[in-house]
């Protein structure tokens, strides 16, 4: 009678368990720049890598500049502003300098100052960039650095 009472409730809470509905997501297309790898791109939409290459099956082989990848960002519920909140701050991205970059056009890219871009990054402000040196890139306004290629569709999580 134990073991009858105890299957019941183990069935009933993997019922519930299997029931419950995974957040929406809101899939992105994004198209790789010179530089970034899965790594960056997961850090600058606060996605895992796995989640990534799930979607994107053949970047397990490496990605490059042009390439298209999907992102599954999840939707989140955006609370009421009050004036006692302050916003969080947004997560730094990195970026990898390519031969011949420089303050100016990596700052350009991310639009962002380039004095800001020095400050985030001190040991590297004076003389040239070094190829193959990662820079932070500081947010801005509360805005990811854009991405013009960037699209958005709705779907749920499977």
């Amino acid at each position: 009678m134990k073991k009858a009472i105890l299957l019941l409730f183990m069935l009933i809470a993997v019922q519930q368990l299997s029931s419950q509905s995974d957040p929406p997501v809101q899939i992105i297309t994004h198209e790789v720049k010179m530089g970034e790898t899965i790594r960056m791109i997961s850090k600058r939409y606060l996605v895992p890598p796995a989640d990534i290459y799930k979607l994107n099956r053949f970047a397990v082989d490496g990605i490059r500049a042009g390439m298209v990848l999907h992102i599954p960002v999840p939707i989140k519920d955006k609370p009421l502003a009050t004036s006692a909140q302050t916003p969080e701050p947004d997560p730094d991205v990195y970026h990898s300098v390519a031969k011949g970059e420089t303050f100016a056009s990596i700052a350009k890219h991310y639009q962002i100052s380039e004095q800001k871009l020095r400050e985030a990054n001190p040991e590297f402000s004076s003389g040239k960039l070094p190829a193959g040196a990662t820079l932070i890139i500081p947010s801005e306004g509360g805005l990811l650095p854009s991405n013009e290629a960037a699209t958005t569709q709705k779907l749920k999580s499977k």
